[in-house]
């Protein structure tokens, strides 16, 4: 089975990852959990005071603190994250 996750870095997004990755009847050895980092878009207004690409950092920091988390979280599973 595939399971498609999104995450948001949150501490309910770790608490989920690991109930999904202890409990092998949803998601075993075989299976494999895609998680999707998920971010809520920052307004025009700053993107035009930070510049496009302070905000597209900001925004690739969040993502590689979401999957640090997630990837933590999954060890034994076969895990992608995107």
């Amino acid at each position: 089975m595939k399971i498609l996750f999104a995450a948001d870095g949150s501490k309910y997004t770790k608490k989920a990852i690991a109930f999904l990755v202890t409990h092998e009847s949803l998601a075993g050895p075989e299976d494999e959990l895609v998680v999707l980092n998920v971010q809520s878009p920052v307004p025009g207004r700053v993107t035009t005071m930070l510049g496009s690409a302070n905000v597209k950092a900001y925004h690739e920091e969040e993502a590689k603190r979401c999957w640090t988390q997630s990837s933590a979280c999954s060890n034994g599973t076969n895990s992608n994250f995107a």
